[in-house]
């Protein structure tokens, strides 16, 4: 079966963790919800369609690049009504954790692995990210991204596979115990997985994700494998 790869790439980025309330935090990887709606940003879907339409898609994602976390509080318009837009108001002020490079002339940057048992939806994304209708983001739209590295990859998807695995992996899809040997640095967080076509959460699972995309030798379950290498799905 088909895949299509690319690379997230940006100079910051801002994936808001859903349990958090008056300080905005991020994890550090885009979620599959926040994934499908970059893609169906690029594809012109509306905002309540592009749920439904990635119902079905599977993703790996993991950082390829150093990355590092930093606060900013952030002024906001406060907005009541179509007055507000003017800045008349007092602003709200929210600290805002991004994501951002080690240094200043630097980018961070995500490999991101589709698998969809629709071709012709798969053909679809890889047009659009050639050419996306509306502009890429890393999570919120004052974090602007672009696309790199699109390819297809030819592999299998597999109910299990053990070895090097790829990507962030479901704790819930995880058999035994991981190999934390080599100076692997594991961070756990629950993230969301699913929206219903009502942009309601589905399906929330604990992640876990090596801290620079570095393979964890484990056994999972749902896999996709490709030249040797094994990509844990979400």
């Amino acid at each position: 079966m088909k895949a299509l790869r690319f690379e997230l790439r940006g100079k910051f980025a801002h994936f808001r963790r859903f349990y958090t309330n008056s300080s905005s935090l991020s994890y550090p990887i885009p979620p599959p919800p926040t994934l499908a709606g970059i893609l169906g940003g690029a594809m012109g879907l509306e905002r309540d369609d592009y749920p439904k339409r990635f119902m079905n898609t599977s993703f790996s994602v993991r950082p390829i690049s150093p990355w590092r976390t930093m606060v900013q509080t952030i002024n906001l318009l406060y907005v009541k009504d179509t007055a507000g837009l003017t800045g008349s108001e007092a602003h709200t002020q929210v600290p805002t954790q991004f994501i951002v490079p080690p240094s200043l002339n630097g980018e961070i940057a995500f490999e991101v692995i589709l698998v969809d048992p629709n071709k012709e939806f798969l053909d679809n994304i890889y047009k659009a990210l050639l050419c996306p209708i509306y502009p890429l983001y890393l999570g919120t739209a004052y974090c602007l991204g672009r696309i790199t590295g699109i390819e297809w990859w030819e592999g299998q998807r597999l109910d299990m596979s053990e070895g090097e695995v790829y990507g962030a992996i479901r704790a819930s899809k995880l058999e035994g115990e991981i190999d934390l040997s080599n100076g692997r640095r594991v961070l756990r967080d629950r993230f969301p997985l699913k929206l219903s076509p009502n942009r309601d959460l589905l399906i929330a699972d604990d992640l876990l994700i090596e801290t620079q995309g570095l393979p964890i030798r484990a056994k999972v379950h749902d896999v996709f494998e490709t030249n040797h290498r094994i990509y844990a799905l979400l």
